[in-house]
């Protein structure tokens, strides 16, 4: 008795684990549904998109898969769009074993069934959870019936990742993703496609917690309707390149861009710049410190999934979080051997980002014309500054970049702001000089920057290889240099951005270059000593630049009656006397050292924008005169009590400091009535 007890009771634990396995093989595979289609009224809803209508939507029991009815849907577009019609289902985790089947007839081919996922990990700009569609396969053929199926869910989704950074940034997570939902997406142009639907299962559903109460105003199909998540939101600031011309907000802009070497965008926005350039795909964070400050950003677009171009639905959308991004930069001394990458990638970019306009940039060696045929804007990348190249023979150069390329490519020039590192690394061995870089003198990079300006460069990217954030001497004079250039160029913006080269000026002096730029009925000189030399020093050049300066003379040709001439000085616009002669006009600037600028026009509006941003500049040029100032004297002075005697010799250094100390004295007194004439002394 106790034996059959005993095998009764081992009989009974058997039975119960048989029972458990099922209940649990039973919760891992999910459960399912089926739907055919047979009631009265439709299943499916038409997600709202532009230019898409619904001509007819009913329960047809003509020509049926299987059963007594089918759901026939007739839709008409005026536009290339992706048509999706929805299936509400309960929520589901996503699982390996999760699948779908749905039998339809449609007379387009390359209809497929999709799945809505939700992303809780991951929020969108308006702070609700992203939602994306993974699809199965096309179908081949039309007008007859056939299934669509998805499966392996997880593995779709996870090789979409990189495009879901793309269109969203680099947050997203697929922790936690949930199934909200299927649908039919039909590829259409301007067209009519009628399509019927029978027969839905779905397999492998593992609903989540409060997915069975939620009402139909808070199911997820609802909100499928209003997805707008492939539309770019629009940008407060709108930017662009508009024949020829790179605008924001409808306006001539013209990039003075630094390479980000992880400085507070908010210190390059006070140092006058308005674009930094990345050499990788920026950071949400990134993105958004640039909004705060101000700044534009040029940086390569985010990675791209490789889909075939045949379907570039299936191209992830760039969301409104990249509108800060002014240009995307495609790679750096390109070579013909890179024009089919490129090519690929640039039409996979155009059809990723919505955003009408958005220049795309690349710098060449060899190639140009057949490279910028897909470029918008070309990128002139050679160095000049701290090399034997002369500031003459890189205008030339410059010149001849445009007639090397597509006609009608603008272009962009880059400058750096230091000596190269491996000269710095022999000056520092050499003298102890150049641990933190050898910055270049602000007269000689002010000099190449209106030579770029003039060969018809549309904006200036200046390299950096260090923070401009740092507070040794070599990196604060590097600072105070690209802010004096930058606070100059900013007052010839509108011209650089949008003017041409009209005319040489003739001046008296064969070193000194000037050349006339024309936009809108008005016409700027740039004025620019130009010698032997000029560009390799690392400060500054005292062999052909005078001590003091001395009038120049200019003679300006193609001057219409009606124009006037100024001066642009540090605080106002000075006029300058000028009369009419053989070949033009001929006027004469009392006090030129290196570098100034003439404004020529009759147009008040054009006077009043000058004016207004020298005088809102003016307090920023005296401060930073001043601590140049003070800062060559105390360099000085640390330097003659470092010399041993016998170096000096005869040479009076204690009376040259002291001369010096008295004129930045004076300048002081001078900066409350006359700015102009204080800052020309504290930079003498």
């Amino acid at each position: 008795m106790q034996t059959r007890s005993r095998w009764a009771d081992i009989s009974k634990i058997i039975f119960c684990f048989f029972v458990a396995c099922l209940v649990l093989q039973n919760n891992s595979n999910g459960s399912s549904l089926s739907e055919y289609f047979d009631g009265p009224t439709p299943v499916t809803t038409v997600a709202s998109c532009p230019g898409l209508r619904v001509l007819q939507q009913s329960i047809d029991g003509i020509d049926t898969h299987t059963g007594a009815g089918c759901e026939t849907i007739t839709l008409q577009t005026d536009r290339t769009t992706l048509s999706r019609i929805l299936f509400p289902v309960p929520e589901s985790m996503v699982i390996d074993e999760f699948s779908a089947q749905v039998w339809v007839r449609c007379d387009h081919p390359s209809a497929r069934l999709a799945c809505k996922i939700l992303l809780p990990a991951s929020q969108s700009n308006d702070q609700r959870p992203v939602q994306v569609f993974v699809s199965g396969p096309s179908s081949t053929t039309a007008s007859r019936w056939q299934p669509l199926m998805i499966s392996n869910v997880p593995e779709i989704l996870q090789s979409q990742l990189p495009a879901l950074r793309a269109q969203h940034g680099p947050q997203i997570n697929l922790d936690g993703a949930i199934i909200c939902g299927l649908a039919i997406e039909i590829p259409l142009g301007a067209t009519r496609c009628t399509v019927s639907i029978d027969d839905l299962s779905v397999a492998g559903l593992i609903t989540t917690a409060g997915s069975a109460n939620l009402s139909t105003s808070q199911s997820p199909v609802s909100n499928l309707v209003q997805n707008t998540g492939n539309i770019p939101a629009g940008d407060d600031e709108t930017a662009g390149l508009v024949r020829g011309v790179l605008e924001v907000d409808g306006r001539p802009f013209f990039p003075l861009a630094i390479e980000h070497q992880g400085e507070p965008l908010a210190r390059l926005a006070q140092l006058g710049f308005n674009c930094i350039q990345l050499h990788e795909p920026a950071s949400t964070s990134l993105l958004a410190e640039a909004e705060q400050a101000g700044i534009w950003i040029i940086c390569p677009p985010p990675a791209l999934p490789d889909v075939d171009l045949k379907e570039p639905e299936k191209l992830p959308a760039f969301s409104e979080k990249w509108n800060r991004v002014l240009l995307w930069e495609m790679g750096r001394s390109l070579s013909s051997e890179d024009i089919p990458h490129l090519a690929e990638q640039v039409r996979r970019l155009r059809i990723c980002d919505r955003r009408q306009g958005r220049p795309i940039i690349a710098s060449a060696d060899s190639g140009l014309r057949e490279i910028s045929r897909h470029l918008d804007m070309l990128v002139a990348h050679r160095a000049v500054l701290g090399t034997s190249l002369e500031l003459s023979n890189y205008l030339m150069w410059l010149q001849q970049r445009p007639r090397l390329a597509r006609p009608g490519t603008p272009l962009l020039a880059t400058l750096s702001t230091e000596i190269d590192s491996r000269t710095a690394l022999q000056a520092a061995m050499l003298s102890g000089t150049g641990n933190n870089g050898l910055p270049i003198d602000e007269e000689s990079l002010l000099g190449a920057a209106f030579t770029a300006i003039a060969a018809g460069s549309r904006g200036i990217l200046f390299s950096s290889t260090r923070p401009l954030n740092g507070t040794d001497p070599e990196t604060v004079a590097r600072a105070a240099a690209v802010q004096t250039v930058n606070l100059e160029l900013e007052t010839i913006a509108a011209w650089g951005a949008s003017g041409r080269f009209t005319a040489d000026a003739e001046t008296s002096d064969p070193e000194v270059r000037a050349m006339v730029i024309e936009a809108s009925r008005s016409r700027v000189v740039l004025i620019w000593r130009s010698v032997q030399g000029g560009q390799i020093i690392a400060s500054h050049y005292r062999g052909d630049i005078p001590r003091q300066e001395q009038p120049l003379n200019i003679l300006i040709p193609g001057i219409p009656e009606a124009h006037r001439p100024w001066e642009i000085t540090h605080s106002t616009l000075r006029p300058l006397q000028h009369r009419r002669v053989t070949g033009g006009v001929t006027m004469t600037l009392d006090n030129f050292h290196a570098a100034a600028v003439i404004l020529i026009s009759n147009d008040p509006s054009a006077t009043a924008h000058v004016q207004e941003l020298v005088r809102r500049n003016a307090p920023t040029a005296a401060l930073l005169a001043r601590s140049q100032a003070a800062s060559a004297i105390a360099r000085t002075r640390r330097l003659a009590t470092e010399l041993p005697p016998e170096a000096l010799g005869h040479f009076p250094v204690t009376e040259m400091l002291a001369e010096a100390q008295q004129e930045a004295q004076y300048a002081e007194s001078m900066i409350a009535h006359d700015p102009t004439a204080a800052v020309k002394k504290l930079e003498r």
